[in-house]
């Protein structure tokens, strides 16, 4: 699979970032942490301009935040299968739009709801994710046009396993300890339940788009 300019500008993004907070002394990589990281009651608890432009900053930027090298290279793997696809199918431009979407949608939840600590881009890649589905399922024959030689059932048949394995451990939450072989990530700590909120932000949202014309439905 192609990747396309797009989703590797953000991928570099990304792992610049990680390495940033990777290897900036101590105390500057827990000031980018502080002012990244998407912290509960985000917008509700503004005292001032500078809360506004902090809340403001991390709402961006918690997704470009990863733990560790792990943490960013799986979720960037998933951007460049799914993110390429997408952007070949739509745009750059529409592509940019359903992964930051789905990010604001679930930083929207975070506030409301689940009242934790959120980072990293797993919620947006969910996104694209369920986008992708939306196309491949209502769009078909665009998504062959601008994706020769790609599966649309491979892509289908991952992405429910995928869903329905998130759903489980939303549902039923491992205990804590139990530990993502060479991650150190432990999997108590992952947000399943903003990996298929972002899914389904996704998949509404393209599902929507579908509904237009399909000149709108252009590589970029």
């Amino acid at each position: 699979m192609n990747s396309h300019p797009l989703i590797i500008s953000i991928i570099i993004v990304n792992f610049l970032i990680y390495a940033l907070v990777s290897f900036a002394p101590p105390s500057f990589a827990e000031y980018l942490f502080s002012i990244l990281i998407l912290r509960p009651n985000t917008f509700l608890e503004v005292h001032s301009l500078k809360d506004f432009l902090f809340d403001t900053l991390a709402l961006f930027g918690y997704g470009f935040l990863h733990l560790n090298f792990f943490h960013a290279a799986g979720n960037m793997a998933g951007l460049l299968i799914f993110g390429s696809a997408l952007a070949r199918t739509l745009s750059s431009s529409l592509t940019f739009l359903f992964l930051y979407l789905s990010s604001i949608g679930i930083a929207a939840i975070n506030t409301i709801y689940q009242q934790h600590y959120s980072l990293g881009a797993s919620g947006g890649v969910s996104g694209i994710m369920g986008a992708l589905c939306a196309v491949t399922l209502f769009k078909p024959r665009i998504f062959r046009l601008y994706n020769p030689g790609v599966k649309g059932k491979s892509i289908l048949s991952f992405s429910i396993f995928w869903l329905a394995l998130n759903i489980i451990l939303a549902v039923i939450p491992p205990q804590n300890g139990l530990i993502i072989p060479y991650t150190g990530i432990d999997l108590a700590s992952v947000g399943w339940t903003t990996h298929i909120i972002g899914f389904f932000a996704g998949f509404v949202l393209a599902s929507v788009l579908s509904l237009f014309p399909a000149k709108i439905f252009k590589s970029s």
